[in-house]
């Protein structure tokens, strides 16, 4: 019997589990693009 808090799954709520560097860094990443774009049409069209 496995430990569910001890597993990477969390299929019954609880807490959720923390995220790693490495998945903070894929969303942080993921969002940079949009929002570079974002502001610089911002910028260009005022």
């Amino acid at each position: 019997m496995s430990n569910p808090a001890v597993s990477g799954s969390n299929p019954g709520g609880g807490s959720p589990q923390p995220l790693s560097l490495s998945t903070k860094l894929a969303y942080g990443a993921g969002d940079l693009g949009p929002a570079i774009t974002a502001n610089v049409l911002i910028y260009f069209l005022q």
